[in-house]
């Protein structure tokens, strides 16, 4: 077992404006107007794997809310293939990104690790430069789904599990199905800021529900403006936000449906059976290894806590000065944390066999 420990790395904290300085009350008036209807429209970004503790009733109706409708719709599902890219030899590592973000999120992360492992870096559906259909098939079990199609259509097998915030509730649930089903594809397990749990659902997500209106204010915000100010909120340090990870988010939500595609999925974001789901983590029997940024202001510390006391013989590693992005903001220590995990279990795999 991996023992509970924070990482500490001295990092300075900084903090960026959101609001220009101007001569006159007319100026940040008009600023802080702007700033307020992005924050209606585009917050939910930054909303990472929150969920609300109650289901609400104006949510788009899915066929795929409940785990059993999630088992039936693995089977059934067809349809274009998730956009993904691969990168490095050695043992596969599947990569599944968080809540409004895609696979250019693992930038700073990628080319480590691919030296000793085969990375597939996918965009779920409806993100990055994946199928974006306009239709309801947008929950956490309809992208796990897909996930798992994923997978067996490219027959992945004893590959290591890596999600992120929404990707992480999403990969938890993929392990649960093929630890039952295909217990031989997946071997490792690598949890980072990972939804899990029902939280507090924060008041923008709410927002996001309210019919027409970010059809009718989404348009006329700067995607670039929009990311930059997001990603301060899931940063410690702003000054850590490079331009290349703002243009790269501004670019895919510029795409066609890309907007319909992250309002169905932040208004489905939450199962219905989410508290019967979360009672199962402890069936996880994987080598774990848990991530999280010690300022995490979006899944907080304490969810990382409850999910490494329900997967036993898990890892939790608290990195000290870090959000919820921490393999953007903190990429070395992210890896170093992943790297060892992974060596450590090869070695046990390889003695086992031996």
């Amino acid at each position: 077992m991996i023992p509970l420990r924070a990482w500490r790395l001295g990092e300075s904290h900084h903090y960026s404006g959101m609001f220009a300085h101007g001569e006159g009350g007319s100026i940040l008036f008009s600023c802080a107007r702007c700033a307020v209807l992005g924050l209606f429209v585009f917050a939910p970004l930054v909303l990472g794997g929150c969920q609300p503790t109650e289901p609400k009733s104006n949510l788009t109706p899915t066929s795929t809310d409940t785990w059993g409708a999630f088992v039936k719709r693995v089977d059934s599902l067809s349809g274009p293939d998730l956009y993904y890219e691969t990168q490095g030899q050695g043992s596969p590592m599947l990569f599944v990104h968080g809540f409004a973000n895609n696979l250019s999120s693992w930038a700073s992360i990628r080319e480590p690790l691919s030296r000793h492992h085969q990375l597939w870096l996918l965009d779920l559906k409806g993100f990055g430069r994946s199928p974006k259909p306009d239709d309801d098939y947008y929950s956490v079990y309809d992208h796990a789904a897909q996930v798992i199609r994923f997978i067996r259509r490219h027959d992945l097998r004893r590959f290591t599990l890596v999600g992120h915030s929404m990707g992480g509730g999403v990969a938890l649930a993929v392990t649960l199905y093929l630890l039952r089903r295909e217990p031989e594809r997946i071997a490792q397990l690598v949890l980072i800021d990972s939804a899990a749990y029902p939280q507090t659902l924060p008041i923008f997500l709410s927002l996001l529900q309210w019919p027409l209106l970010p059809d009718l204010i989404g348009p006329t915000l700067s995607k670039r403006w929009l990311v930059r100010m997001l990603l301060q909120r899931l940063y410690f340090n702003n000054a850590l936000i490079s331009d290349a990870s703002v243009d790269a988010l501004a670019t895919a939500f510029a795409q066609p449906g890309a907007d319909r595609a992250l309002i169905r999925t932040g208004r489905q974001i939450r199962p219905q059976d989410h508290h019967k789901i979360s009672s199962r983590y402890s069936e996880i029997t994987l080598p774990t290894v848990i991530i999280w940024g010690q300022e995490d202001t979006i899944v907080p510390v304490a969810m990382g806590e409850r999910l490494h006391r329900a997967i036993k013989g898990s890892g939790f590693f608290v990195l000290e000065r870090c959000g919820h992005m921490p393999h953007m903001e903190c990429p070395r220590r992210t890896v170093t944390t992943i790297e060892n995990f992974l060596q450590q279990h090869e070695t046990v795999g390889h003695d086992r066999s031996s």
